[in-house]
């Protein structure tokens, strides 16, 4: 059997969990003069470089998960930020860390309500991870799936023309 070569998960950004969404907003924003790439319902934040996140403890626990999930948070451990990755073939990935001695995997892979998906697990020293598919990835799996890219671009909350950037970057 003849092994393909994967590329290694790119970095994406650190995540902070965040006690008041519109708190930290405000002073990312105004005191420190970061631009917002985008507003997820003032809930979730995304800046230049790392994203701020409201509702850290549901994230992990499945809140925008499309079914229940599994998920085994260790409340003995920090959970106030994550690590960002994204792999083309997060089955791959996954299957390589729950193969990995020492790797705790807070749930096994779930698709998000806006199609991406998704896994998080904990490092040798307790940090959380978050291994995801490519958002171009996503796009392609959901079209495959008979989606259009107006459907596609609804589904991630963006533009089509976002979603046409995304397919081009292929």
């Amino acid at each position: 059997m003849t092994s393909m070569k994967k590329e290694k998960p790119k970095y994406l950004g650190l995540l902070l969990a965040t006690a008041n969404a519109e708190k930290s907003k405000d002073f990312y924003a105004n005191v420190l003069q970061q631009k917002i790439v985008c507003d997820h319902f003032s809930e979730h934040l995304d800046l230049e470089g790392f994203s701020l996140n409201a509702d850290f403890d549901k994230l992990l626990e499945g809140k925008w998960a499309s079914q229940p999930i599994k998920s085994k948070v260790d409340k003995t451990k920090p959970n106030n930020f994550q690590l960002y990755f994204e792999v083309d073939d997060l089955d791959y990935w996954v299957a390589k860390l729950k193969a990995t001695e020492g790797i705790e995997m807070i749930h096994d892979i779930v698709e998000y309500t806006y199609g991406q998906r998704v896994s998080h697990f904990y490092d040798p020293d307790g940090h959380v991870v978050e291994l995801s598919e490519s958002f171009e990835t996503a796009a392609k799996r959901l079209m495959a799936q008979g989606l259009s890219i107006e459907q596609v671009a609804e589904r991630f909350g963006d533009s089509v023309e976002i979603v046409k950037q995304l397919l081009e970057n292929e």
